[in-house]
C-alpha cells in the first residue's frame, strides 16, 4: 500500500501538468481572490525529507483554483542523476487545483498548512500574471538547486519580487546554523543517507545561513513568513491553517550505522596487521576501496555546476590516486608516498574539529584505520 500511494503520488505530480494550459487573459483576476502559502510536512523517503511549498491561488468570484508547484520534476528524463548530480537537471512549474494538492499529500500521509499572504490587488494581479507566464511550456523549466533555485526559494523570490518585505533579523528559536547543520535535522534518523549527504558536500555548506538563505528548506520558510512585515508595518501572514492533518509515522532509526560499521571495520583491520598473512591484504584492500571513494567523489567535485560539492575535503582521506600507489612494487615510491598519506592523515585528525568543513561522525575511525594501514604499507613489507 505504502509503494502504491507513492506510485500514484508521482503520477500526480507528473500528470497534472498539461491540464491547466488556459492562457491568463482567460480569467479576469477579481480583487477577492486570495494568494496562500502551503507548506507540506516532510516525508520519509530522501526526496521528500526537506518538506514542499507551494502557491495556491483561490479567487471564488471567477472559479479560479490554481496551486503553483515548482517542485515538479520527471523521473523519465534521460540520465536523470547524472543530470542532478551534474547539476544539469530540470525542475518544472507545474499547476494542479488544490482538491488535487490535498489529495496527493493526505494519500503520502504528509499533512499541508496554509498561509493567507497580505497583497494589495494590484501585487495579486502582478504575481498572477508573473505565474501564468512562467507556467508557459516555454518558461516553466529552470536548472534545479537545492540550496539556491528549489521548490521553496522560487516562491520567496516571487513574492519578494512584488512585495515589499521586511523579513525579521532572526525569527528562529536557535542559534545561527550551517546549511549542513540545517540539512542534518531532516535526517538525523536516516543515518546512511546523512553519511552520503556529508561525504558528497563540500567547504560551502558548512558556513552560517541567514534568516533569507534559510529559506531553501520549506518549514523554515514557514517561520519567516510568519513573522515577516510589509514595508507599512502590517503583517504579510493574516492568517494560517491546517488543511491536511500529518498521518506519517516516525521512523526509529536502526542499530546499523555508518559509526558502528566503520568502528567495527577499525577494529577488524586493526586486529589483522597483527598478523603477517593478513596484514598486507587487508592494507591494501583498505586502502583500493578509499582509492574508489575517492574516484566516485571526484566527478561532483571536477564537473558538477552545483556549488555546494566544492571544494571538498574528504578527497583528503579519499584520495584517488590511492588506485594508482596500492598496486606499485618498487618500493621507493610506494613508501615515499604512503609516507605522505601517513602524515596528511595525522594532520586531519589533529586539526579534525577545527577544518573549515565538518566531517560526519563515521569519518574519525575511516581516519584511524587509514593511519595504521599507511603506516604499514610506507614502513614494513610494501615490495611483498
Amino acid at each position: 500500500m505504502k509503494l502504491l500511494s507513492k506510485v500514484i503520488f508521482s503520477a500526480l505530480i507528473i500528470c497534472l501538468l498539461p491540464n491547466f494550459s488556459n492562457p491568463s487573459n482567460a480569467f479576469n483576476l477579481s480583487e477577492e481572490a486570495d494568494f496562500y502559502l502551503l507548506t507540506a510536512t516532510p516525508g520519509d523517503e530522501l526526496y521528500s525529507v526537506f518538506g514542499h511549498s507551494a502557491i495556491w491561488v483561490y479567487d471564488q468570484k471567477t472559479g479560479i483554483d490554481y496551486v503553483y508547484n515548482y517542485g515538479t520534476f520527471d523521473f523519465r528524463t534521460p540520465n536523470f542523476y547524472l543530470k542532478f548530480i551534474r547539476g544539469k537537471l530540470h525542475y518544472m512549474l507545474s499547476v494542479s487545483s488544490i482538491r488535487g494538492f490535498e489529495f496527493a499529500y493526505r494519500l503520502d500521509g504528509r499533512g499541508v498548512v496554509k498561509q493567507k499572504i497580505n497583497l494589495s490587488y494590484r501585487e495579486k494581479l502582478q504575481i498572477f500574471d508573473f505565474l501564468e507566464d512562467n507556467k508557459k511550456p516555454e518558461n516553466r523549466e529552470y536548472l534545479y538547486d537545492f540550496f539556491y533555485d528549489n521548490c521553496a526559494t522560487r516562491i520567496r523570490d516571487v513574492f519578494d519580487k512584488f512585495v515589499d518585505i521586511k523579513w525579521h533579523e532572526y525569527p528562529f528559536d536557535f542559534d545561527p546554523k550551517t546549511y549542513r547543520e540545517l540539512l542534518k535535522d531532516y535526517v538525523m534518523d536516516m543515518t546512511w543517507e546523512r553519511f552520503g549527504i556529508d561525504i558528497a558536500l563540500g567547504v560551502p555548506v558548512d558556513r552560517k545561513a541567514d534568516v533569507y538563505d534559510y529559506m531553501f528548506l520549506p518549514d523554515h520558510m514557514y517561520v519567516a513568513f510568519a513573522n515577516a512585515k510589509r514595508s507599512d508595518g502590517e503583517p504579510l501572514v493574516l492568517m494560517e491553517k491546517t488543511i491536511v492533518e500529518e498521518t506519517l509515522e516516525t521512523q526509529k532509526p536502526g542499530l546499523f550505522n555508518p559509526v558502528v560499521l566503520f568502528w567495527f571495520l577499525f577494529f577488524v583491520v586493526f586486529l589483522a596487521l597483527f598478523f603477517k598473512r593478513t596484514r598486507k591484504y587487508f592494507a591494501k584492500t583498505w586502502i583500493f576501496i578509499l582509492g574508489l571513494t575517492g574516484i566516485a567523489l571526484s566527478p561532483l567535485y571536477l564537473f558538477s555546476d552545483h556549488a555546494a560539492f566544492t571544494p571538498n575535503l574528504n578527497l583528503l582521506w579519499a584520495l584517488p590516486t590511492h588506485i594508482f600507489f596500492v598496486f606499485k612494487t618498487t618500493k621507493q615510491w610506494g613508501q615515499k608516498y604512503f609516507k605522505y598519506v601517513c602524515f596528511l592523515t595525522i594532520i586531519l585528525l589533529i586539526f579534525f574539529p577545527w577544518l573549515p568543513q565538518k566531517f560526519n561522525p563515521a569519518i574519525f575511525p575511516i581516519m584511524l584505520t587509514t593511519l595504521f594501514c599507511s603506516t604499514y604499507l610506507a614502513y614494513r613489507n610494501l615490495k611483498s
